[in-house]
């Protein structure tokens, strides 16, 4: 298996996703806007993550990134392929 580097988003990246995804968690459809609904209570990071991770080839870039709660972020790991996005640039999908 080939070894790939991590890489990360950069922060306008991030944002850019942000605003793209109207700031809607892919698996879970809430809000992830501090202001809707507060700080996450376990003070983890609400962001951006790949869809398809950098370990495994995926680049940092615009089409591989998705707005994800920290919860749904760290339950899918490098699983990928075989989600199911409930949301998708911040509108709701056919599995919704």
């Amino acid at each position: 298996m080939t070894e790939y580097k991590r890489t990360d988003f950069t922060n306008r990246q991030k944002s850019l996703i942000y605003e793209r995804d109207r700031a809607i968690c892919a698996f879970s459809g809430k809000s992830l806007w501090i202001l809707d609904y507060g700080i996450n209570p376990l003070w983890e990071m609400d962001w951006v993550d790949h869809i398809k991770p950098s370990k495994r080839g995926g680049e940092s870039s615009l089409e591989n990134g998705i707005c994800a709660g920290a919860f749904f972020n760290s339950k899918k790991r490098d699983n990928s392929w075989d989600n199911v996005y409930f949301f998708k640039d911040g509108k709701p999908t056919s599995h919704y």
